[in-house]
């Protein structure tokens, strides 16, 4: 096999990666979809199989994306209907982020509360000073 066939299968993997992530979908599910075992979708990534031009139609079909989003020297964009899903996913990050950002506010709030409810009794500091 020539360099530039395995910088082709190489880009074509790396596309098909990156587009089950934007799908959120698993190795497996994909296996599923396109009716393939999933050993033979693993060995794919593995580089021990080769896809074939039929099966990266059929995933092109059912993962709603142009053939050529495989093909073509785009540089890896994705195109316009996955742009749309990952715009949805970092909605969702942000979403998580800002709901973690606000536990986080909660639980610092709380901690604060107990700080101030709980008196630090001086006396008992200076005397453990005392004793070190």
């Amino acid at each position: 096999m020539k360099k530039s066939e395995n910088l082709n299968i190489s880009t074509i993997y790396l596309r098909i990666k990156n587009l089950i992530k934007v799908k959120k979908i698993t190795y497996n599910e994909l296996a599923d979809l396109i009716g393939f075992s999933r050993p033979t979708v693993a060995n794919w990534f593995k580089g021990t199989s080769k896809i074939d031009v039929d099966t990266i139609v059929t995933i092109a079909d059912k993962l709603n994306v142009p053939v050529n989003f495989f093909f073509d020297n785009n540089e890896g964009n994705i195109p316009e209907v996955i742009s749309s899903d990952k715009e949805q996913l970092l909605k969702e990050l942000i979403q998580e982020k800002n709901a973690r950002i606000a536990l986080l506010e909660e639980k610092i709030k709380l901690l604060e509360l107990i700080g101030k409810k709980t008196p630090v009794h001086t006396e008992n500091a200076e005397c453990a000073d005392a004793a070190g």
